[in-house]
């Protein structure tokens, strides 16, 4: 199978200002004119420090004019050549300031291709630097069809590992003859347990598109082989990349052979519906409008969304000379291969609906032609990026498929198999805690909370850094003293054994002597060990305290990081499987079945209590694992569990009436029937049933 290749095609451009200022009727101050002529000359020879010494001189001067034709026409042209004087001697903030000044003066005046220029450097040239919480609580929850708890991964099916989640395989639209093929690949990946990700690919892009219509045989088809595979998670990517195809079609018409599609599979629990696009769009002409957002579908006809994600160190396999370098920026390529960047648009646009993949993604280890050229350590670097950057800051992504194959024609390879430095990278990158490991069902050991001004912590935690910063180090200080200085992605430290309030500085210091500084409030307490350690339990009965002291003791409950227990506060039911789960010592395996559990934090345990047929759900296979369990609701899961009760027992009575002569209640708040349980209740009635 093949990846869907198509070259974009880039506009040289260069902006006309128009020279002629004299016929314009307004009178500009006299001194423009002296510097103007220090400004043609600086352009002209290309002198980029002159250029940026008079035209600063000219925007400081024309911006507290009146805003008319010829003023804003000055400060647009201006206000771009200066940041490009800026981006040629590599003094990349500040060709961000004037880039962004810019823009708004390139959209009034119409200068459609120096706004995208424009638009491209500021995203590239503005550094940012974040710090991360390691947490094992999702941050990001959609509820949408074939939603894993964690962040799925694996490559192209013929090359799957066993230790991978899913698996990426190809089909071209109308051809039947790889069905046999795409079977047994779907076979292996049910006996594997392994989500599919399929890319549907259109072998002619845009005639294609037009030939599609909802009464294909195809679709019938294609739809019968995906039903028989019921047990297997499926992504149906459709028609992936449209916004770099040689042979384009409209809007209107992407549209309409997406649907026809879609429709042809809706009703299968176990298919996903993917629009996908390139990182990067084709750059926009007067016969092709149009921007990726043009050619979505729907919400309804959308189940998640993809974009590509292929850093490579040569833009079109050349190097691009002196005020050519633009192209580098605007196409994300070489150091400005920036993964978070490449994807920042399609996250921040969709991610807050619709859950996110990075539906094909590469490393370009060898560049052919001209360049033929070899760079192992530039490929693993941006490989660990990808693997590292995107689920730490963007957690709306839940897969990344890496495109391992080598195409002969092409004038990068990506392929793993043909780079061990790469390999490595992949091997290693792809065992850290965020990604789901062997069976898709599975959930994620960790996940990231970007940090806020206050870090808090019981004795220890793992923080990371995302700094956007052309070559960087990062540096962490605790209370002034240096604790570690890393360059490795994804510039880690481990802090352990620390107790009470403490300064925390973190450091990204760039190659370009750019350094940018992060301080936060470190705030860790001990883990309390018994009742008098909570700072919100000294007003407990002795009785509520000793259960305190078991449900701690015992591992089955646990306090909060600000050093808190919060006996008033309730719990949800979910919260509450877990719980009994540590208390009987069930085995936590396998993920629940039930549609609202499937990739819930809880899945474990909720399957866990339903092996043990103490938990049953609501109906309509829902468990509702986030609302707050009532006191009858518990009661009938704790007398089950111990075996005080059984299904045969009346709900809710004569399970209250099984708690009330097993002393469940004694020394609860309130046992009254629909009360939501609070953590102390929950904490008294696990300890009243150990006793017995």
């Amino acid at each position: 199978m093949k990846r869907r290749i198509s070259i974009i095609l880039i506009a040289m451009i260069s902006l006309i200002i128009s020279s002629n200022l004299s016929v314009m009727a307004y009178e500009l101050p006299h001194a423009f004119w002296g510097l103007d002529a220090g400004y043609s000359n600086a352009t002209s020879s290309k002198n980029y420090d002159e250029t940026i010494n008079y035209g600063v001189q000219i925007i400081n001067l024309i911006s507290s004019e009146p805003k008319n034709e010829q003023t804003i026409n000055i400060l647009g042209s201006r206000t771009y050549d200066v940041a490009f004087a800026y981006f040629m001697n590599g003094d990349y903030t500040n060709a961000a300031k004037y880039f962004e000044m810019y823009i708004p003066y390139g959209k009034q005046l119409g200068w459609t291709d120096g706004v995208i220029i424009a638009e491209n450097c500021v995203k590239q040239f503005t550094n940012t630097f974040d710090v991360y919480q390691a947490t094992e609580q999702s941050q990001k929850v959609y509820g949408a069809k074939n939603e894993p708890n964690g962040v799925l991964y694996g490559q192209v099916a013929d090359k799957a590992k066993s230790n991978e989640s899913m698996t990426l395989l190809y089909l071209e639209y109308g051809d039947e003859s790889t069905f046999g093929w795409t079977r047994a690949m779907l076979d292996k990946a049910e006996t594997q347990n392994k989500a599919v990700e399929i890319a549907l690919n259109f072998p002619q892009e845009g005639t294609t598109v037009r030939n599609i219509n909802s009464s294909d045989s195809f679709l019938s088809n294609l739809r019968s082989m995906l039903s028989s595979y019921k047990n297997v998670p499926i992504y149906l990517r459709i028609g992936a990349e449209f916004n770099v195809w040689g042979d384009k079609c409209t809007p209107d018409e992407f549209v309409s052979a997406f649907k026809a599609v879609a429709n042809s599979v809706s009703g299968l629990s176990n298919v996903a519906t993917v629009w996908s696009m390139a990182h990067t769009s084709s750059w926009k002409t007067n016969d092709w409008p149009y921007t990726a957002d043009d050619f979505y579908p729907g919400d309804e006809y959308v189940d998640w969304v993809g974009v590509n994600c292929y850093a490579s160190k040569y833009f079109q396999g050349r190097v691009w000379q002196g005020e050519s370098r633009y192209n580098e920026v605007c196409f994300k390529t070489g150091y400005s291969s920036d993964p978070v960047v490449m994807i920042k648009d399609a996250v921040e646009k969709y991610g807050g609906r619709k859950p996110i993949m990075i539906s094909e993604c590469g490393s370009a280890y060898r560049t052919n032609g001209d360049i033929n050229e070899t760079d192992s350590e530039w490929a693993a670097k941006y490989l660990k990026q990808i693997y590292t950057f995107i689920p730490m800051v963007y957690p709306q992504v839940k897969l990344i498929a890496y495109f391992n194959a080598k195409m002969n024609y092409e004038v990068n390879y990506y392929n793993l198999d043909g780079d061990s430095e790469l390999q490595n990278a992949y091997n290693d990158v792809t065992e850290s805690p965020w990604f789901i490991q062997n069976n898709n069902t599975n959930s994620a050991g960790q996940f990231f909370k970007k940090a806020g001004s206050t870090i808090r912590m019981n004795g220890d935690t793992t923080l990371y850094a995302y700094p956007h910063i052309y070559g960087v180090n990062v540096e962490y200080y605790l209370d002034g003293e240096h604790v570690k200085t890393t360059n490795e992605i994804a510039y880690t430290v481990q802090l352990s054994d620390i107790k009470g309030t403490h300064d925390l500085r973190v450091v990204a210091n760039g190659n370009n002597g750019v350094s940018m500084t992060r301080e936060y409030q470190l705030v860790s307490y001990a883990p309390a060990e018994k009742a008098e350690d909570f700072s919100d339990t000294s007003y407990l009965n002795n009785g509520q305290k000793n259960a305190v002291n078991y449900t701690i003791s015992n591992d089955i409950m646990t306090g909060y990081e600000n050093n808190t227990f919060r006996p008033d506060a309730t719990i949800t039911r979910a919260e509450f499987a877990a719980v009994i789960c540590r208390m009987m010592g069930y085995n936590v395996g396998e993920n629940s079945s039930f549609a609202d559990t499937k990739y819930h934090w809880s899945s474990k345990y909720v399957n866990a209590c339903v092996k043990a047929d103490i938990i049953h759900g609501i109906g309509d296979n829902k468990f509702a694992p986030d609302n707050h369990i009532t006191v009858e609701q518990a009661v009938k899961i704790l007398t089950s569990a111990y075996g005080y009760a059984n299904s045969k027992t009346q709900y809710p009575d004569g399970f209250m009436s099984a708690a009330q002569k097993y002393n469940l209640f004694d020394n609860v708040t309130s046992s009254r029937l629909g009360t939501d349980v609070k953590r102390i209740d929950v904490a008294v009635m696990l300890y009243n049933a150990a006793k017995n």
